[in-house]
């Protein structure tokens, strides 16, 4: 196996680049043209509103829990043009007083919330997997010295690329694959608060869409663990990553942790740095969960901005992630051992292979759509604090190396 020191990786831009309908834009049209088919298949009933004038409108529980209901319409083209960042963004009071806080309010909450999440992923996966690629003749050899991180759920790569299919890796999952699929925002990444369900009423329901934006997150860091396990069977070390190509990838909200890692992972290491994170069994736990109450009533329930949140109720939160994660982070890394044991029939722990520190930053290679996505791009590479990356207006320049 040759040593890869290149990583690709692929937006959905690139799709679109490749002449594919994948915008979400895309996706808003299929949904609303196959809405009633989808909710034939899942079994799910429309709710029915007569207004004063005795004009009928049916919608289905998407738009209750993800617009007004109690101004009930077809959600705008904004919740879809940021489709996945949109799915964190539930105004908790207003469903909470729709639906009320009895027994039988609580229900029709649940149930709603979960059907509209269900809708939601059948469109999204029944969308993706119509998306048929064509095959053609490369213009480009990358070589084998590249690795392929797909953001998009499409076999682009091995089609008209040409690439190996054991040299991509589809971080969110594949079309050919509906269990597979991931999508969603990235903020809500901790467990909902069981004790917002034990106290009943106003609070339950709180629980409630804490329970959905929790199932809605793409959970990043859990992605991140099965990526290190792809690179770790391929051989290849972060400090051996000579090159990044970023291709059609916008860089939003939703996955900029991903860039953060990489760009961590890839660059030489400051001396300065030091593990800040906090051991949960130095707090009180009573203090610990009041903490983090007072933060899902704040964040959730009343949706306040993160810089009106007290410190500590964000601290609190951030320690009880940082312990849930660790736990499945160890879980991770024994079933990684179980499979390295039976695929190379050796304890990798006995196996540890050493290459070079690294002496400089790896080099970002990134295309932009548009002036304001180069801006915004430039920006977020700023965030993550790396200095070492070119721009380029289009991917074919991006790539021109690569060209046969």
């Amino acid at each position: 196996m040759g040593k890869k020191d290149t990583l690709v990786i692929i937006g959905n831009g690139f799709d679109i680049w490749q002449g594919y309908r994948t915008s979400y834009l895309e996706f808003q049209k299929y949904y609303l043209k196959n809405r009633d088919n989808i909710l034939k298949k899942l079994h799910i009933k429309k709710h029915v509103y007569i207004d004063e004038d005795g004009q009928k409108t049916e919608l289905t529980d998407v738009e209750i829990i993800y617009g007004n209901p109690f101004n009930p319409n077809e959600l705008e083209d904004e919740f879809w043009g940021t489709f996945e960042t949109s799915l964190d963004d539930i105004d908790a009071e207003t469903i909470n007083a729709y639906f009320g806080k009895d027994a039988k309010g609580l229900r029709n909450m649940r149930k709603s919330i979960r059907n509209a999440n269900r809708i939601l992923k059948e469109a999204f996966c029944s969308w993706i997997k119509e998306v048929h690629i064509e095959s053609s003749k490369s213009q480009y050899d990358f070589g084998d010295n590249c690795l392929f991180i797909n953001f998009n759920y499409t076999d682009t790569l091995v089609k008209r690329l040409g690439i190996k299919e054991d040299d991509e890796y589809h971080i969110h999952g594949e079309a050919k694959d509906k269990k597979s699929i991931i999508f969603g925002h990235a903020s809500h990444p901790q467990l909902p608060e069981q004790m917002l369900y034990k106290m009943g009423g106003r609070f339950r329901g709180l629980y409630y869409i804490e329970e959905i934006l929790y199932y809605t997150d793409k959970h990043v860091e859990d992605n991140m663990q099965a990526l290190c396990m792809f690179l770790a069977v391929h051989g290849t070390y972060a400090q051996d990553i000579k090159h990044i190509y970023v291709l059609g990838h916008s860089m939003s909200l939703p996955d900029i942790q991903y860039f953060m890692f990489l760009n961590d992972a890839t660059k030489i290491p400051d001396e300065e740095e030091k593990d800040n994170e906090d051991d949960i069994n130095d707090y009180d736990e009573t203090d610990e969960l009041f903490q983090r109450l007072q933060y899902a009533v704040n964040h959730t329930g009343y949706s306040l901005e993160d810089e009106d949140i007290e410190e500590e109720q964000k601290q609190a939160v951030i320690r009880q992630y940082q312990k849930e994660q660790k736990d499945r982070n160890n879980e991770y890394e024994k079933m990684f051992v179980n499979i390295m044991k039976k695929k190379c029939k050796i304890d990798i722990s006995q196996n540890i292979v050493t290459t070079q520190e690294r002496k400089e930053d790896a080099m970002w290679h990134i295309s932009y759509y548009s002036e304001n996505d180069k801006i915004w791009i430039e920006e977020i590479m700023g965030l993550i604090g790396c200095k070492n990356f070119c721009m380029h207006s289009t991917i074919e320049e991006c790539i021109q190396k690569f060209r046969c």
